[in-house]
Parts: C-alpha cells; sequence; structure tokens
C-alpha cells in the first residue's frame, strides 16, 4: 500500500466518515451513503478511492455489498522500521546541510561585519539552520508518501 493514496484517501471528510462509520462495524453501502446529502454513485466513488487506499474491504453477499476496515500498510511493521529508517537518514544529511550553512553564513558575515555577537550568531544559526531543517522535515514526509527511493536495505530500527 502506497502512503501517498491513503493520505489522499483521508484528506477527504467524506471518506473519513465512511472511516469512521466501519470502525463501528460493518455496513453495507446503502447504509453508508444515508447520512450524505450525495448520490449514491458519489458515496460509491469514495469507498472505491478507500479500497485503492487499502483501507476498505468489500464482500459481495447475492446483491449486497458488505464494507469493512482493512488493516493498512502502516500496521505493517516491517514497512514502518524501514520509512522511518528512511526519515531519519534524510534528516541526518539534511542536518549536516544545515550545520553548514550555518558555518558558511556566519564565515561570510564575520568577513563582511567583524566579529558578531552572540545575538547574531544565534540569529544565524536559528534562521538558516531553522529553515533548512524544516525543509528537510517536509522533504522527508515528500519521501515518506512518495513510497520510492533507493535505500531498500534500511535496517530494522529497534
Amino acid at each position: 500500500m502506497m502512503l501517498d493514496a491513503t493520505l489522499t484517501a483521508l484528506a477527504d471528510p467524506t471518506r473519513r466518515a465512511i472511516l469512521g462509520r466501519l470502525a463501528q462495524s460493518e455496513a453495507r453501502v446503502t447504509e453508508l451513503a444515508k447520512p450524505f446529502a450525495i448520490s449514491l454513485n458519489s458515496v460509491s466513488k469514495h469507498i472505491r478511492m478507500l479500497e485503492r487506499a487499502g483501507l476498505v474491504r468489500r464482500r459481495v453477499e447475492g446483491r449486497e455489498h458488505i464494507l469493512a476496515l482493512e488493516p493498512t500498510g502502516l500496521d505493517d511493521p516491517d514497512y514502518a522500521a524501514f520509512a522511518w529508517g528512511r526519515f531519519r537518514r534524510m534528516l541526518a544529511w539534511m542536518a549536516l546541510a544545515a550545520a553548514i550553512a550555518v558555518a558558511i553564513a556566519i564565515w561570510v558575515l564575520e568577513a563582511v561585519y567583524g566579529p558578531l555577537s552572540w545575538v547574531a550568531i544565534l540569529a544565524a544559526i536559528g534562521g538558516f539552520g531553522g529553515t533548512i531543517m524544516m525543509a528537510a522535515a517536509l522533504m522527508g514526509l515528500v519521501f515518506l508518501s512518495s513510497g520510492t527511493g533507493h535505500d531498500e536495505d534500511v535496517e530494522r530500527i529497534d
């Protein structure tokens, strides 16, 4: 299961409401459609998206389609360890880049303005380092949701 498909499916309030209902018990498609002011066809499209994301499974009994929650890939400990390892590796590289960028920024500022006060140094660390680490966190989340990467051999993190 791809994390981006899951996040896309969870982005819609109608689909979250359907999942909330299915968290209580199994339900027929027609039962799930009752609380919504949209057509049965629209509810079916929402359900198909939840099925594609691996969040819902369908069982057919005669003409009845019965839906239930499906355990997600996020519950898989091997996938969770792989994703966490990828995220940690991304943050480690970006922390190194932030440290280098801050050191260069302080060096340039001292060359231009002379010795810097502690306040100026802390401002450079917070400004440059904070910006780069925020970008790292966002890039890490993008890589986690993409399901791609070249570090398939990330060791299990205990």
